[in-house]
Order: C-alpha cells, then sequence, then structure tokens
C-alpha cells in the first residue's frame, strides 16, 4: 500500500507541474485537470484508509 501512497503522491505532483494547457487535454476541456486531480485524490485517499491512515484519508477525500 506504502507504494501505491507514493505513486499517487507522484501522480499529483506531476499533474501539478504540467503547463495548464496540457493538463486541460487531459481529459479534452478545462475541468479535464480539476478531474485528474479529484481522482487522483480520492483514490490515494481510498488507499490511505485502507492501509489505516485515517487522518491522510480525510486529508485527500476532503
Amino acid at each position: 500500500m506504502v507504494g501505491a501512497i507514493s505513486e499517487y503522491t507522484q501522480a499529483i505532483q506531476v499533474i501539478n507541474q504540467m503547463p495548464s494547457a496540457v493538463r486541460s487535454r487531459l481529459r479534452g476541456n478545462r475541468q479535464g485537470a480539476v478531474y485528474n486531480l479529484a481522482i487522483t485524490y480520492y483514490h490515494r485517499g481510498l488507499t490511505r484508509y485502507n492501509s489505516g491512515d485515517k487522518p491522510g484519508a480525510i486529508n485527500d477525500l476532503q
């Protein structure tokens, strides 16, 4: 599970470092970047919850 959390964290960093024009093409519109970040935070939050890190999960899911 720790490896998955690390991968999600890297994905969040990569998405945040992309220029906004590139991020928006990920799903074809401006909301695409928000969608991709939300899904990544959601999955990292679920992974943290399943590994027992409830405060970390709450933080990601908020």
